[in-house]
């Protein structure tokens, strides 16, 4: 069983480096925590990367090129057939993650190829005498999935192992469990927590942009005298339980067993949906705890301590506001708002993408707490802020490493494309990630940001499972006091005053690409990289597992009877600034669909692509062909 530490993540320390380093006088640069893309094992393995050698020209010393074993083949296997390969192309594999050394887990999916991951996972069952094999009678398993026809027939042939426990929670009309998250209670007491983007299905991590973040390693409380400390991030385990509770008696033990765990260490946001009728705003409100009012809240919040901020620099005066006026100036006006998602729902309106749902993901909304978007403005016209919708086109599906096939798993309704073409077309955008390597691996991504397309300065970013549908992310309704919701989603939000450690630190997020540290900041991407899309990326930096060394020092140095007064003088003394490189999967600027393009929809033809090839993907099958498979 693989240890903790072969799972490569960027985020921390690797032979006593932070991840980051000086890029010049008062600016430190490092890789935002846990955050990374998933292995894509169709891919070749990238060229030998240089030596860490600060001395060589055109290489940036921060970039960690210790890349374990890259022979991982499309099952997250190694070619040897074994289990333990952490990386392929530099980024971690399911199997990686299932090679931590477990007692138990939590997976949380849609979709669930049973047998498969029980094979990958190393479960199994004696069907002579129905008990546990390969040690699984020790390695206790749940599985929180919809309920699907696959699930079904697993369930019902006989081979579920014994070890294996699995809930279908219950969703609206509708709905779905969406939720991609995995928890693991490791040998020894620990946990990692992670959320990602792919089902439990071989195609989303063989072939498919996916994302995923993990968490530092949770010890118990009883291990850390310091989770009591006033600087670490409560809210995060107190919104993990809450949304947890959200699946009745059927997960208590978890939330219990969570509630004995150092939740504070995390820097990061969590972005849940749960079915239902929510109403009640404010922090504590149900209906700001869900959904695209849950992002609302958080931006709100983010406001608060922006001004904050100004007033430690000498920028503003008076109290911290209490409530965000939603006419304020705000530091992304001159951004473009990005949705990219995998899906998009059939009850698509201008009324909810760009009144709502873009208003929460921007504005922040009222500070008074009525709606979250007018939507009693039947005219919804007034929004100016830049809004893009990154999706595939159907050349680019037909192109993509499964051809046709890719497009099964790009749910968007013929009949919602033709009924909001008019005002939908100009906010399209390519699916373009050459920077990546990723550029025909077509996204099951969902991400959604506020960014600079000129230089990659981001406000915020939110990895989920959502996508843009009114199920996932919920709709208003009693004039914006209630939020329904019909599915179970979960995703995280990184912000930068998350990622403060003192007051008076400046936090700044910039898009990062293989290759390229963020001060570079070109204009383009695709002007800056010469990778052809066929090729893996280089290794990202500084792979690494935890996030805790900061913390812990902080926590150690306002311990004790000097507490008030070093706080105090940390307030005074002026921290560098500090750049969160975040990967970005897709390329930047980002590109408006041609006069050709359309975007790839469920009953599309060939002939709307604009390509030629006589109607054949890329694997040389028709439309029909693939698609029936």
């Amino acid at each position: 069983m693989g240890s903790v530490g072969q799972i490569c993540l960027p985020g921390a320390a690797v032979d006593g480096s932070d991840g980051g380093g000086d890029t010049s006088e008062g600016v430190v640069e490092e890789d935002v925590p846990g955050l990374c893309l998933v292995a894509l094992a169709s891919l070749p393995p990238p060229p030998p990367a240089p030596p860490r050698d600060v001395g060589t020209p055109g290489t940036d010393s921060r970039i960690n090129t210790r890349v374990t074993s890259n022979t991982s083949n499309a099952s997250g296997t190694s070619s040897s057939g074994t289990r333990g390969s952490s990386t392929a192309s530099g980024y971690p594999t399911l199997a990686a993650l299932l090679a931590l050394d477990w007692v138990e887990m939590y997976q949380f999916t849609y979709n669930l190829d049973g047998p498969w991951f029980a094979r990958l996972a190393g479960l199994g069952t004696d069907t002579s005498t129905g008990t546990s094999t390969a040690g699984s009678d020790q390695r206790r398993v749940t599985f929180v999935a919809h309920d699907t026809e696959a699930l079904r027939q697993w369930r019902a042939s006989g081979s579920v192992p014994t070890s294996v426990r699995i809930v279908v929670p219950r969703v609206e009309p509708y709905g779905t469990h969406h939720t991609k998250m995995m928890i693991f209670f490791l040998r020894g007491g620990g946990a990692r927590v992670v959320v990602h983007t792919a089902n439990l299905i071989p195609g989303d991590w063989r072939y498919k942009t996916q994302g995923l973040w993990m968490s530092s390693e949770l010890r118990p409380k009883a291990r850390d005298p310091d989770w009591r400390f006033p600087g670490r991030n409560r809210e995060f385990g107190d919104y993990l339980q809450r949304y947890l509770s959200a699946y009745g008696p059927a997960l208590a033990g978890l939330v219990a067993r969570l509630g004995d765990l150092d939740l504070t260490r995390e820097r990061v946001a969590l972005v849940g949906s749960v079915p239902g009728r929510h109403v009640g705003g404010g922090s504590a409100g149900a209906r700001d705890a869900w959904g695209h009012a849950r992002v609302a809240s958080l931006l709100r919040r983010e406001e608060v301590w922006r001004r904050r901020q100004q007033r430690l620099d000498g920028g503003a005066s008076g109290s911290v506001p209490s409530a965000v006026s939603s006419t304020a100036p705000r530091p992304n006006s001159s951004k473009t708002l990005v949705l990219q998602c995998s899906s998009i729902g059939s009850g698509l309106s201008h009324r909810w993408l760009v009144g709502e749902l873009a208003q929460s993901l921007s504005s922040g909304g009222n500070s008074g707490g009525v709606s979250i978007a007018n939507t009693n403005n039947s005219n919804n016209g007034s929004y100016k802020k830049a809004v893009a919708l990154v999706y595939p086109t159907v050349e680019q599906v037909r192109g993509s490493l499964e051809g046709w096939a890719a497009g099964g798993n790009l749910p968007f309704a013929r009949a919602a494309w033709e009924r909001n073409r008019g005002w939908l077309r100009p906010l399209l955008r390519r699916w373009e990630a050459d920077g990546t390597g990723r550029g025909r691996a077509m996204p099951h991504i969902k991400t959604y940001c506020s960014i600079s397309e000129s230089d990659g300065r981001l406000d915020w970013l939110l990895l989920s499972s959502h996508n843009a549908s009114q199920a996932a992310f919920g709709a208003l309704q009693k004039s914006g006091a209630q939020l329904y919701v019909r599915s179970f989603e979960l995703g995280v939000m990184f912000l930068p005053h998350l990622l403060k450690e003192y007051d008076d630190e400046d936090v700044e997020l910039v898009a990062w690409w293989p290759g390229r540290p963020a001060t570079s900041r070109s204009s383009s991407s695709r002007d800056s990289s010469t990778q052809p899309a066929s090729q893996a990326p280089s290794a990202p930096p500084a792979l690494i597992t935890s996030n805790t060394a900061r913390t812990d020092a902080v926590a150690a140095a306002t311990r004790g009877s000097g507490h008030e007064e070093q706080q105090q003088e940390q307030q005074r003394r002026r921290r560098p600034k500090r750049i969160f490189r975040v990967p970005l999967a897709y390329d930047l600027p980002l590109r408006a669909y041609g006069p050709r393009d359309e975007p790839w929809h469920w009953g599309c033809t060939p002939a709307e692509g604009g390509g030629g090839g006589g109607g054949l993907d890329a694997l040389g099958r028709t439309m029909a062909e693939a698609l029936s498979r």
